[in-house]
C-alpha cells in the first residue's frame, strides 16, 4: 500500500484504517492500492483493486465510533478504481473501500 503526504495542514492525521469486502471468494482480492492527499485542493484520493461491472463504495468516518458515511460509489470499468474526496478539512478521518454485489 502505497501512502503520500504532500506539504500542507500539520495536524492532519488522515488514515486508512479498514478495508472491507462483501465479495465472494472467487474474485479478487480487494485492497487499497494508494492513498494521496493533496493539501492544495483539500482532497484525498484512494486507488484499490477492483473487478470490471462491480460496484464499490468509498466510505469514510471521523471517530470509528460513528456510523460509515458515504463519499460516493462507482462501478468499475478495470482492475483499478480510484474515488477522491473533496473539501477535506485536515482532521483525522478513516477511510474504506465496500464492495457489493
Amino acid at each position: 500500500m502505497k501512502f503520500s503526504y504532500k506539504r500542507g495542514l500539520p495536524r492532519l492525521a488522515v488514515v486508512v484504517a479498514l478495508l472491507t469486502s462483501f465479495a465472494q471468494a472467487d474474485h479478487l482480492e480487494l485492497r487499497i492500492l494508494s492513498f494521496d492527499y493533496d493539501p492544495a485542493a483539500e482532497s484525498v484520493s484512494v486507488t484499490w483493486t477492483s473487478q470490471s461491472g462491480l460496484s464499490y463504495a468509498l466510505q469514510y468516518s471521523d471517530d470509528l465510533q460513528q456510523n460509515w458515511l458515504d463519499v460516493d460509489d462507482v462501478v468499475a470499468t478495470g482492475p483499478e478504481a480510484t474515488m477522491t474526496h473533496p473539501g477535506v478539512d485536515g482532521a483525522k478521518r478513516f477511510y474504506r473501500v465496500v464492495q457489493f454485489e
